[in-house]
């Protein structure tokens, strides 16, 4: 027995030492917002942006780069939490005909209070052909709370979806202060 221990000791320090592989998947989100920035064949103008926050509104024209994309899609970032293993037992998963459209809807519905409560995914017969993506964000605590309804739209542009209109609208409410309703929408606009 004595004899054995050194080698399952010396065994167990070159397991520990071996290369470490990280074998964790990229969230799904991050990933599509990036390679969106560095999808389009052909570059657009820009963006038409419309903001409205409770009665006042606004619209912007922003200048076409992967800088500006990339902070506007930052938005859609929240939605990376109905990917986390924490959460990867909550989802009941259907996949369905949509009745107003051609496409098929995959939608995830939580079955417990989580960050992301839904999100659809609007595809044309196969999921690589995304038309649409739907989602609810939902945060509260005892200061603050918010609920966002967010949409990504896409069209083919050389052979692969692009975003081509994203929107988000919802609520905030803080303690001891009123709700403030607001929406966003951004369209991008070819030459």
């Amino acid at each position: 027995m004595r004899s054995v221990l050194p080698w399952v000791v010396v065994a167990l320090v070159m397991l520990a030492c071996g290369k470490q592989t990280n074998t964790a998947q990229p969230l799904y989100f991050d990933s599509l917002l990036y390679a969106q920035a560095h999808a389009y064949r052909v570059q657009p103008a820009g963006i038409e942006k419309y903001a409205r926050v409770d009665d006042q509104t606004d619209t912007t024209w922003l200048a076409f780069d992967t800088g500006t994309l990339q902070r506007e899609w930052d938005l859609f970032t929240p939605l990376n939490a109905f990917q986390k293993p924490a959460f990867a037992d909550t989802y009941a998963v259907t996949v369905e005909k949509d009745p107003h459209s051609n496409l098929t809807v995959k939608r995830y519905r939580s079955m417990q209070e989580v960050p992301v409560p839904q999100v659809e995914f609007y595809y044309l017969a196969t999921p690589t052909r995304l038309r649409a993506i739907r989602a609810v964000f939902e945060e509260r605590n005892l200061f603050y709370s918010t609920q966002r309804h967010l949409r990504l739209s896409f069209a083919e542009h050389g052979g692969q979806p692009v975003i081509t209109e994203y929107a988000v609208a919802g609520y905030q409410k803080m303690v001891l202060a009123d709700s403030v309703q607001f929406s966003i929408t951004g369209k991008i606009v070819w030459q």
